[in-house]
Order: C-alpha cells, then sequence, then structure tokens
C-alpha cells in the first residue's frame, strides 16, 4: 500500500515537473488591454407599453469602438500534463459614455439619451489544453455592468420649428446581468510568465429603462406634443466583444 501511495506522488510531481512554471498550480494575476467593439440596440415604447412613433423613433442604436483594459485574478489547477482548469475573476473597464441622439424629419432634436456604463464584472472558469509552452484556453461564465441612462427632453424656441433647446431630463439606473465567454492562447515567456492573445465577448440581456415624464415631440403649440406626456419604456442589449493582448503573473 505504501508503495503505491509513493509512486501516485511521484507521479503527480514528475507531471507537475512537465508542465511550465507559468501554467503550474497556483494564483496569477493578468493584466491586458485591447479594442472593444460596443453595440446597443433595443426597442422604445410609450410608458403604458403601446407603439408610439416619437417613442419609436428613440429606439437604442449606439455602437462605438474604442480601448479596453482589463484586470483579472484567478487561480489554475493541473489536471494532468496537458489539461487545465481554473476560475478567473475579472474587471474591464472601457469607454462607457455615449450619447444617441433622437433626430426628427426637420432636423432638430427632441430628446437625446447618454449611457454612462460602468466596469464590467465576470467571474468565469477556465479550461486549457498545454502544448509545450504553450496553453489553449476557453472561459465561461456570468457578468454584469451597471449603467446609468440620463434622457434630455427638448422643446422648441419660440416660434422656430426647426430650432430647440433642452428642456428637463431624467435618469434610470440598472445592473444588466448576463455571460461572458472568451477563447485565447497563452504563451510560457519566462519563469512564471506568459503572454496572451484573448477574444472576449459579453451578452447582457434586455434591460428596461423608464422615464415617465417624456413628451411626445418638441412643439409648445396648442396642439404640439411637449404638452403630452407619454413617457417610455426603453429596452435595450448590450453587446461587446474586446480583442485583449495581456501579461500574466503565477504565484
Amino acid at each position: 500500500m505504501a508503495s503505491i501511495v509513493t509512486l501516485l506522488i511521484t507521479s503527480a510531481a514528475l507531471a507537475q515537473d512537465s508542465i511550465p512554471t507559468a501554467f503550474r498550480d497556483g494564483t496569477y494575476f493578468s493584466f491586458a488591454g485591447g479594442a472593444s467593439n460596443l453595440s446597443l440596440y433595443g426597442t422604445t415604447l410609450k410608458s403604458d407599453g403601446e407603439y408610439g412613433s416619437n417613442a419609436a423613433e428613440e429606439a437604442a442604436n449606439v455602437r462605438s469602438s474604442g480601448p479596453q483594459y482589463s484586470l483579472s485574478v484567478g487561480y489554475e489547477f493541473a489536471k494532468s500534463a496537458t489539461i487545465i482548469h481554473g476560475v478567473e475573476a475579472s474587471v474591464s473597464k472601457f469607454d462607457g459614455e455615449h450619447i444617441n441622439y433622437d433626430l426628427r424629419v426637420n432636423g432638430s432634436i427632441s430628446a437625446s439619451v447618454a449611457y454612462d456604463q460602468g466596469p464590467l464584472l465576470s467571474l468565469r472558469s477556465k479550461f486549457g489544453v498545454v502544448r509545450g509552452e504553450t496553453m489553449f484556453f476557453g472561459t465561461l461564465g456570468p457578468a454584469l455592468l451597471k449603467e446609468k441612462q440620463t434622457r434630455t427632453q427638448y422643446v422648441q424656441v419660440l416660434n422656430d420649428t426647426t430650432s430647440t433647446t433642452p428642456s428637463f431630463a431624467e435618469t434610470d439606473t440598472k445592473i444588466r446581468y448576463g455571460a461572458a465567454m472568451s477563447v485565447g492562447v497563452r504563451q510560457a515567456i519566462a519563469h512564471d510568465w506568459s503572454m496572451s492573445l484573448e477574444l472576449q465577448h459579453f451578452l447582457l440581456a434586455p434591460t428596461t429603462y423608464h422615464f415617465d415624464d417624456a413628451r411626445g415631440g418638441v412643439l409648445t403649440g396648442q396642439n404640439g406634443g411637449y404638452n403630452a406626456s407619454q413617457g417610455r419604456q426603453a429596452e435595450s442589449t448590450f453587446e461587446n466583444t474586446v480583442l485583449l493582448i495581456g501579461l500574466t503573473r503565477k504565484f
């Protein structure tokens, strides 16, 4: 029995020795940067849930590209000389300030929606395959994001139907929930150090933001839409894809 235990311990030690130090059991920290491609899309209805021409024109349609940075901490353990399992928590910062304008037919603005988006947080499980000094991996897990939307209502300037000015603003803040996934490759470059190339994708479920005082238009006349409070149910889905280059330190 003692010989069997000794053999198992020896086999495990040999397996660990055959794994590059950058991929052995242990905690790691990673910092990565790259370019992201953000998209928001959805449908906007009146506050009672009915379709309205003005409301429909405000449907979220935001696309933005910019830098993104990610800080991660995780733990990896070697199931064998070629198989790695692990778990990773990440916080990603990106350009999260965008404005979506609703332009009326005559060129004047009736409303604008500004998006203030906090860091993306995710907790993902990891599966990796080691080939020599290289690891190919994939991750999957839940993600969340805090987002504040500010809708500014515009009003007609005196009797000029082609000119508007801001009247008032409403805000609504929600937590978006969804999933994060990635595929990537990591290359050992020195003792405990490795570099990675990773493609991450975040998909957060449709979330509805409410603006109860939203007006039906910009005109102030007797029949003008500005005097009619319609409200808004602004639903949108969040999607973000980013290609990251990173540096990892194993402890």
